[in-house]
């Protein structure tokens, strides 16, 4: 056999020994990391991802910090009312007697000469009132807000006020509560609706609430009912 079959041959056999050994998977991968000892770590999203970004610490918050407070809030109410109410009365009074002064010092019964005095009477009311409100408001806007308050528990104590004036229309808002830091943001805003005890007040002035507020006694009027 010749030099070059024979070599040839021998390859083949060293070959055919080298594939029964156990098989092993192709590791060329750029992302290795071994420890100190040697051992390699398992593979991490931060080594294995071309756009990963580690996400930004927890803010820690203070005392004075200025939080945005998304506000949307939607308020609708429909009332009905009626109340029917009659009332018929009649009298009949009889002065049978009255009485007099003899002096200074004493009371005596004054017969009448005439009769004795009567009084008759009737009286009938009827009282009838209908009412229907039905109103719908909605207020969307974003406020500054304050951290008055860090409780125990972490929780924040927040308060905001804005005044928007257009032409001669002035709205007043405030608002009041207290939030989780959790719920805040990564652009440092929170929604009115993950606000606890959440009080909002709205006050209006200028031309457009002029032309449907009621007067202070109008105001008194309704509100006692003296009739």
């Amino acid at each position: 056999m010749p030099p070059a079959r024979k070599f040839l041959v021998l390859v083949m056999i060293a070959g055919t020994f080298w594939a029964c050994r156990a098989a092993q998977a192709q590791n060329n991968s750029l992302y290795q990391a071994r420890d100190a000892a040697g051992r390699q770590l398992p593979l991490t999203m931060q080594q294995s991802s071309l756009v990963y970004s580690a996400a930004p610490e927890a803010r820690a918050f203070q005392v004075q910090d200025i939080i945005q407070v998304r506000v949307d809030e939607m308020a609708r109410m429909t009332s009905q009312g009626r109340n029917d109410q009659r009332k018929n009365a009649s009298f009949n009074a009889i002065l049978n007697n009255w009485i007099r002064m003899n002096g200074f010092r004493r009371l005596e019964v004054d017969e009448f000469d005439d009769g004795n005095p009567q009084v008759r009477g009737s009286l009938q009311e009827t009282y009838r009132a209908e009412n229907q409100v039905e109103t719908t408001e909605r207020l969307t806007l974003n406020i500054a807000s304050t951290i008055t308050d860090i409780r125990p528990n972490g929780n924040l104590v927040i308060e905001g006020h804005k005044d928007i004036t257009i032409n001669d229309i002035t709205w007043r808002v405030a608002l009041s509560g207290s939030c989780r830091q959790q719920d805040i943001g990564r652009d440092n805003t929170i929604t009115s609706d993950r606000v606890i005890d959440f009080k909002l007040a709205k006050h209006e002035a200028g031309t457009t609430r002029d032309a449907y507020r009621r007067g202070w006694f109008k105001s008194a009027y309704d509100r006692w009912a003296p009739f």
